[in-house]
């Protein structure tokens, strides 16, 4: 038996050491499997400290800083991994890091001024005296955003699965302690902040230490390399925006249309639907994206198989999900209590459009890679608007929150079919390409 372990385990390890490309999900998936198996742990808890309004205001939340941080940096961090020459991305994360910074200063005047009027119109007048938490989360989340992409570009797998668990370690903390002693949301508020911004000081040391060179001399010619860049980022900031919009804007619909109790529903339907993409779709997208930048720079030729490849592993995920999703309406009332037996219905539809994302998504970065951002802006306008029309139209005819949630679902499964569809015309346009005589 001993002796069966041994060469078990060095099978894997024979695996590891010949896949740079496995190793780097399964550091990844690590890291953020164990952040994730927290946040379900303590998540029958939490649906009992904090109440369904609680829990909608949260959602609220997290969906417009997530929207707002899509803007922020102009999405310039996408293009660190892509560079040739280290000193290009060097610049690349500076350019990134300064425009957050004005973005963020001038959106905390705006949310001084206007967001009493945000907060009435997604039925959170009672939550006026939070208006910081969004400011202060598009800054934590940028920050890490671009350090993040700093650390992919040097393939610190291992950095990027310290953060995430820190992440998770400190949110939950504060959730159960602040959720114990105060009333209200505040804990939820201060536990989101930590999630995203958690781990920006290891981040900024690895910087620090792989950069190569002094902040002083990567600082020249940032205005040219901005420049040269300025196409990307208008195109990858408004992509990821409408992008975002069909993961974050749903909680924003729903609490206007449907009350801040809905919102809680479906933030907590999403959180737990969404786990196995957040678990595995974003560890292969972020290699993904690592790996395949390599792969266009040295040989280009293998990446149709590897999209492929990814393709077949990521679609048994899909299964299971919508498996999941099948019982959810029975087992959300005994896990999470009675009180969130319509989170467990909701669940049920979204899984379906679940089910499709984790295919789709983690290959989303194609489009970037071949500098296909109008593609990707096409199709995710395309999205952003049928995830508007599939919510307010029900709304509109008097459908209940339901009805509204089960149309909305089937209309995403409709629209990652036409994702998935553009990604594989992607993958082989660029096999094509480099099979052309020279």
């Amino acid at each position: 038996m001993r002796g069966y372990a041994t060469r078990w385990w060095g099978g894997i390890r024979e695996r590891l050491a010949a896949s740079p490309m496995l190793g780097g999900i399964l550091k990844l998936a690590g890291g953020t499997g164990l952040a994730q198996a927290i946040a379900v742990g303590i998540s029958p808890v939490l649906s009992r400290l904090y109440t369904r309004a609680d829990f909608g205001v949260y959602t609220l939340m997290l969906s417009t800083s997530g929207l707002l941080t899509f803007l922020a940096t102009l999405r310039y961090e996408l293009a660190v991994p892509l560079p040739a020459a280290a000193s290009e991305a060097r610049r690349l994360v500076f350019i990134a890091a300064g425009i957050g910074g004005v973005s963020v200063a001038a959106l905390t005047v705006l949310c001084q001024i206007w967001g009493p009027w945000f907060f009435t119109c997604v039925h959170l007048s009672g939550a006026t005296a939070f208006w910081w938490v969004i400011p202060v989360a598009v800054a934590t989340q940028a920050a890490y955003q671009v350090g993040y992409f700093w650390a992919l570009r040097t393939k610190a797998y291992r950095v990027l699965a310290v953060t995430r668990i820190w992440q998770s370690l400190s949110s939950a903390a504060t959730y159960l302690l602040l959720g114990w002693l105060v009333d209200g949301p505040l804990g939820l508020l201060v536990g989101l902040l930590l999630a995203q911004g958690a781990g920006v000081l290891q981040l900024y040391r690895h910087f620090r230490a792989t950069s190569g060179e002094p902040a002083e001399a990567a600082r020249g010619g940032l205005a040219q390399t901005a420049r040269e860049h300025a196409r990307f980022s208008v195109f990858g900031s408004l992509a990821g925006f409408l992008n975002a919009s069909g993961i974050l804007l749903p909680a924003l619909l729903v609490g206007g249309l449907y009350g801040t109790a809905a919102a809680g529903d479906l933030g907590l339907a999403v959180r737990m639907v969404s786990l196995p993409m957040q678990l595995i779709g974003t560890a292969v997208a972020q290699v993904f994206l690592a790996e395949a930048a390599q792969l266009i720079r040295e040989d280009p030729s293998r990446l149709q198989g590897l999209f492929f490849r990814l393709t077949r592993r990521l679609s048994k995920f899909g299964v299971a999900i919508a498996a999941g999703g099948a019982i959810s309406p029975w087992v959300f009332p005994w896990v999470f209590g009675e009180n969130w037996h319509v989170a467990g219905h909701v669940a049920a539809w979204v899984s379906l459009s679940a089910a499709a994302q984790i295919v789709v998504s983690p290959l989303s970065n194609i489009a970037i890679l071949m500098k296909r951002q109008d593609v990707q802006l096409l199709l995710d306008g395309l999205r952003a608007v049928a995830v508007v029309v599939s919510l307010w139209l029900p709304w509109r005819l008097g459908a209940d929150f339901l009805t509204a949630t089960a149309i909305f679902s089937l209309a995403m499964l409709v629209l990652y079919g036409l994702y998935f569809a553009v990604y594989v015309t992607l993958a082989r346009q660029l096999a094509a390409t480099r099979r052309e005589p020279v």
